[in-house]
């Protein structure tokens, strides 16, 4: 096969991945909180269980990234990763006792966890060897999230556990077929007299690293607090899982711009500039909802998830890419995750359930502004300005 089309095979397969992994999130992002309601869940016991599932990813994300950096066998791990999700999934859709609920959803959170930090940091090597640009590939994803969020909303939701997990099924199928025919990358080796453990230690001095991880936490906390209710908030308000599903599919969609042109702007005005204008935008976001109480006007709020969520996650891997050497590119993406989404996940999740339990909705939105207003502040005080520095 020539240069050429095994670069276009790889480059089809990463977009196909994208598209079809990330199709399978909107389960868990969008219904999940739907599909424990309808199992009998509080908002509080809901809270809990998405709770628990960071506490997983905050022990065992770092132990994939770790086996993915010493080993080099990303594309197996990632296989057997999804081998076990999927059978967790078909548990967890197929029991309604609480405890077996809980203990399938951390089953399903221990093989999901690795999958998008290990995904990213082999596409964001291939990237760097090709002089390609990771929002090229990134915006599939989105794609593939909107398409998922409106089918399940119109099909999947209504017609029962059985169906739902057709759905996801065949599209981890796909996935995994279209990640065998991607070629491994080769990053640069570890220093080995140094050993991996003395590596990771050198990034973990860096204070960049730990300003990095407070600007992530107060930023990711108030996301995950709204985020992980959206369903419930709007459900709330009066919307049916169709529009439900069309939110989220307008959420991700407003993804697609950003990723497409982010390295231009990463360039032009840094990435620093960018997570700072993100959260300045989260915090207007988390303001909107207190205009209106229409489900229409919560939806249409939306479309500014390209200009938080989809910015602050494309500028922080562009900074983190810096802070970290590219031998420990999944470690990297590992604590990216974890400072971002899954720490902020046990406490935004526990806090929006115990909130939305004590039927304090306003306060939420109230307390998720402020946050990331605070969060623009420190990360533009307390970090660099020199263009000598990563930014």
């Amino acid at each position: 096969m020539s240069v050429r089309n095994q670069f276009n095979r790889d480059r089809v397969s990463f977009i196909a991945f994208f598209f079809l992994y990330y199709g399978t999130t909107a389960i868990t992002v969008v219904f999940m909180p739907l599909l424990l309601k309808s199992k009998g869940l509080s908002p509080l016991e809901i809270g809990g269980f998405l709770s628990t599932a960071p506490l997983v990813t905050l022990v065992m994300q770092p132990l994939w990234g770790m086996a993915a950096d010493r080993s080099g066998k990303t594309k197996l791990l990632l296989l057997s990763a999804m081998c076990g999700l999927l059978l967790a999934m078909g548990l967890l859709l197929g029991t309604e006792d609480k405890m077996l609920l809980l203990a399938c959803y951390l089953m399903y959170t221990l093989f999901s966890c690795p999958i998008i930090p290990m995904m990213d940091a082999w596409n964001f090597s291939y990237c760097e060897q090709k002089g390609d640009n990771y929002g090229s590939f990134r915006l599939w994803g989105s794609l593939g999230f909107a398409a998922m969020s409106i089918c399940f909303g119109l099909f999947a939701v209504g017609a029962g556990e059985a169906v739902l997990f057709s759905f996801f099924a065949a599209f981890i199928v796909l996935a995994a077929a279209a990640l065998v025919w991607i070629r491994p990358v080769a990053n640069a080796a570890f220093n080995k007299k140094r050993g991996y453990g003395n590596e990771l230690l050198q990034v973990l001095k860096d204070k960049r690293v730990w300003v990095f991880a407070l600007f992530l936490l107060l930023a990711g906390v108030p996301a995950r607090s709204v985020d992980s209710f959206y369903g419930i908030i709007l459900e709330g308000r009066g919307a049916s899982s169709v529009l439900i599903g069309v939110g989220w599919a307008l959420a991700c969609l407003s993804e697609v711009p950003v990723f497409a042109s982010a390295q231009r702007w990463i360039v032009k005005r840094g990435s620093r500039f960018l997570m700072t204008a993100a959260v300045v935008f989260y915090c207007v976001r988390w303001a909107l909802p207190l205009a209106s109480d229409h489900p229409g006007w919560m939806v249409g709020i939306q479309l500014l998830h390209g200009l938080t969520n989809g910015l602050l996650f494309i500028a922080a891997m562009h900074y983190m890419k810096e802070l970290v050497p590219s031998a420990l590119r999944a470690s990297g993406q590992t604590l990216l995750m974890l400072f971002l989404f899954t720490i902020p996940g046990i406490l935004g999740n526990s806090l929006g359930g115990w909130m939305l339990d004590g039927g304090h909705e306003t306060g939420l939105f109230v307390m998720a502004s402020l946050l990331s207003l605070g969060a623009a502040l420190v990360w533009w005080l307390t970090t660099p300005k020199s263009r000598g520095q990563p930014v």
